[in-house]
């Protein structure tokens, strides 16, 4: 009898088995191919990344397929060396590209994980270095600043926060919000200090914005502590361990703990509007073309310029050994060794004042007066393109620019604040 009981148990426990794989078998849960999105792919190039975007269909799960390859094909499975991505929602950014390679891209669909149906056409686009083609935010509350700010500085702190601040005295503080471009909230005004320049120090210490007032540095934009001096301050620099500001009559200020005590440097002359760390040594440039140097930020004394003209240098920036200034009428001075010697360039045809240089992105990036734009391979000799107003969608005058993780983002008069990605 037991043995009977045992055998119509097993009896029953087969039976449900088999009814499960009949169900999953015939699609349980609606598991199936599905049409590939309507309309096919679109690829957009951006700095190191493409932006995939389709029309999806509710219910539908995608998976995109993508090779460095003229084209591929979703199904069926590519022979090509390719990356799948699964479940991806439209936009989607492929990131860690290499500019200048052709990617091609195609995705297929399925329900409830079911075998992907046909496949989209191959879609294909090869990502290019920023700077070329500018977007000026209008419409979103916080993409641009006040319009009555001269807005003279951008710092970025390398992972989600900015900082810029105005001739009137005005700290901004940004983020990136769900779409591209950065959001900006005012933070504090301090129209004492009509501040120049802005740059990140450390997590611990924050930023340092300097001015005509004198200085300003803490964690929290809101409420920074201030010194107030008699000099007028142009331009702030850190190496992550010591801080450099520079300013007017031959000013500077250095501070090894990075925003502690600051001490008096000297040697240099002149107005200086910009400073940076460059190989081993302390850089900075001023009126009429002069360049100043420094390996302890302390004694400074005048660099070896061949060929310099008399024009005022504003920008500063490095790319290893390589270190380049710019400034009035064009001007671009350069560096093979690291600053401590410098070479005077064919100045940049028709361009006004250059106000600032940036090295992100393996090239150089110049933004200028009248919403000018200039970028040129990293070489010795620059090669230079122009990106006129029409690009940049302003005619303000572009004062800062800050390279981020993917995107460039310049700001200027008017409260003016575009980026490139």
């Amino acid at each position: 009898m037991v043995f009977r009981l045992n055998l119509r148990l097993l009896f029953a426990v087969i039976v449900a088995i088999g009814i499960s794989w009949v169900i999953v078998g015939c699609g349980g849960g609606n598991r199936a191919a599905a049409d590939p999105p309507s309309g096919g792919l679109v690829a957009t190039p951006g700095q190191g990344n493409i932006t995939i975007t389709w029309n999806a269909t509710p219910g539908v799960e995608y998976w995109l397929v993508y090779a460095a390859a003229p084209s591929i094909s979703a199904t069926p499975t590519p022979t090509i060396n390719h990356v799948w991505a699964q479940n991806v929602v439209s936009p989607f950014v492929v990131t860690g590209l290499t500019n200048g390679v052709t990617y091609s891209f195609a995705m297929n669909g399925r329900t409830s994980g079911g075998v992907g149906g046909a496949s989209t056409p191959s879609a294909s686009a090869i990502p290019r270095p920023a700077g070329g083609t500018w977007i000026l935010d209008s419409t979103r509350a916080g993409a641009q600043m006040a319009s009555t700010d001269l807005i003279t500085g951008i710092a970025f702190d390398g992972t989600n926060g900015f900082v810029s601040v105005s001739t009137g005295g005005a700290i901004y503080k940004g983020g990136f919000g769900t779409t591209p471009g950065i959001i900006w909230t005012a933070a504090s005004s301090l129209a004492a200090y009509a501040f120049n320049a802005v740059t990140y120090l450390n997590t611990t210490d924050g930023f340092v914005a300097v001015g005509a007032g004198g200085y300003c540095k803490g964690t929290d934009v809101a409420t920074p502590n201030c010194t107030r001096t008699s000099q007028t301050w142009n331009a702030v620099a850190s190496n992550g361990s010591q801080a450099v500001m520079v300013g007017n009559s031959g000013n500077i200020l250095h501070s090894d703990s990075v925003g502690g005590t600051w001490l008096a440097g000297t040697g240099a002359t002149g107005n200086l509007y910009g400073v940076a760390f460059i190989g081993t040594n302390w850089i900075a440039v001023g009126d009429g073309g002069a360049i100043f140097k420094s390996s302890d930020a302390i004694t400074w004394t005048a660099a070896t310029v061949s060929g310099a003209p008399a024009s005022k240098l504003k920008g500063l920036a490095s790319f290893g050994n390589f270190a380049i200034a710019v400034g009035a009428d064009g001007t671009v001075i350069t560096s093979a060794d690291a600053g401590l010697t410098w070479t005077a360039q064919a100045a940049i045809p028709g361009a006004p004042v250059l106000n600032a240089v940036n090295n992100s992105y393996d090239q150089i990036l110049v933004v200028a007066n009248d919403g000018k734009v200039f970028t040129s391979p990293m070489l010795s000799t620059p090669v230079w393109t122009p990106v006129t107003s029409a690009s940049t969608k302003t005619t303000n005058n572009l004062m800062a620019v800050v390279g981020s993780s993917s995107q460039y983002i310049a700001v200027g008069s008017a409260g003016t604040s575009i980026y490139s990605k």
